[in-house]
């Protein structure tokens, strides 16, 4: 079976059939999809939506995926956790992990929680990736940033989840001024992002408990989309959101894109080898929009904060951004020589992994059933 993506519908072909199963206003991909449940997964590039969620989503047509230009095609046969890409050392290793371990790539150890906020005492930043729809991911995303306070950090929180646009609804969350109902109104939490609030919800609490400031990372969703659609070009100097330029030049981070939007790194969604895809190409303009934004909203936000030995800028994104330190990580490098660590939250699972071992400074395999 095969699934058409284009601008206007979203198709399922067999060599005697093509049939509509719901409409999008996404850019065209087209992904094999095989016959088997459970394969394959269509979500936002750095999305994972359990096959269920995606069908059903599909078949009502509500799914917050058709709201972004991105999508990922993602075979078990490929799997994006063991790539040879990143920090030199640590690509040419692989770890295996076991579900419920929290390890340190480096040194090939398990942590606990505090040896883990022990371990980023020198960080400026901690990037922590996540698969949005994980209610796991997001406690475990939680219980860092409590356990980071607890040990005397003065933490900030950044978010992928909103754009620059609905900081001060933000500003009133971390002053205690709106209840739960006028943050999510007041942030247009439904078209900023769309995904359940009750899976993000620890994160807000512990927020609001301690009173952390909390940053919108993003740039608005339309700007990424034409840049995804048109391309970065068809951007006028206002829109660009203080970037003057993108970098398209790293290869570890193409390596990455092209395994996320395909079953084969190195060829275009059409799948025809050595021919650069001018749709693929602004996908991937978008992506580098996307991580570089954040990177700089972080820094433009510490530019205007009073200096602390203790603070680290907590930034929660998609596994997308942060595995391989090749997306918003790469981005802050090339703007600073502050200390940034990574955390990649993988997906839930009973069975141990292989894993690189470049694939984030600290990974964790949360068990299934737990």
């Amino acid at each position: 079976m095969l699934l058409l993506i284009t601008n206007s519908t979203i198709s399922t072909t067999t060599p005697s059939a093509m049939t509509p199963i719901a409409t999008a206003s996404t850019p065209f991909c087209i992904a094999f999809v095989p016959p088997c449940r459970g394969d394959l997964q269509v979500c936002p590039l750095d999305y994972s939506i359990p096959d269920s969620t995606v069908s059903a989503s599909l078949l009502q047509g509500k799914s917050r995926a058709w709201r972004i230009p991105m999508l990922m095609v993602r075979q078990q046969g490929l799997s994006p956790y063991n790539l040879e890409i990143g920090d030199p050392v640590r690509r040419v290793r692989r770890l295996r992990i076991h579900p419920g371990e929290l390890i340190e790539t480096g040194r090939r150890r398990k942590l606990t929680l505090r040896q883990l906020v022990q371990a980023v005492e020198p960080c400026t930043f901690l990037l922590i990736g996540e698969e949005h729809s994980e209610a796991r991911h997001h406690q475990f995303q939680a219980a860092v940033i409590d356990a980071l306070v607890r040990a005397g950090r003065s933490v900030i929180v950044g978010m992928e989840m909103f754009d620059r646009t609905k900081q001060y609804p933000l500003n009133l969350w971390t002053l205690n001024r709106l209840s739960e109902a006028e943050f999510l109104e007041q942030s247009d939490w439904w078209r900023q992002w769309g995904f359940d609030f009750a899976l993000y919800r620890p994160i807000f609490e512990v927020v609001y408990r301690h009173r952390l400031r909390l940053v919108a990372l993003n740039v608005p969703r339309l700007v990424v989309r034409q840049v995804a659609q048109q391309g970065w070009v068809s951007l006028a100097e206002s829109e660009r959101m203080g970037i003057t330029a993108l970098d398209l030049s790293q290869s570890d981070h193409r390596q990455l894109f092209n395994a996320l939007m395909s079953d084969h790194p190195g060829t275009t969604p059409a799948g025809h080898e050595g021919h650069i895809d001018p749709a693929h190409e602004r996908f991937y303009e978008a992506q580098v929009l996307w991580d570089t934004a954040m990177a700089d909203s972080a820094l433009h936000y510490l530019e205007r904060t009073v200096p602390s030995p203790r603070l680290i800028f907590v930034i929660l994104a998609g596994n997308g951004h942060v595995m391989y330190d090749v997306g918003i990580a790469l981005r802050l490098r090339q703007r600073t020589d502050r200390l940034i660590a990574s955390v990649v939250c993988l997906p839930v699972s009973d069975q141990p992994m292989e894993i690189r071992a470049s694939l984030a400074h600290f990974v964790w395999l949360p068990p299934a059933g737990r």
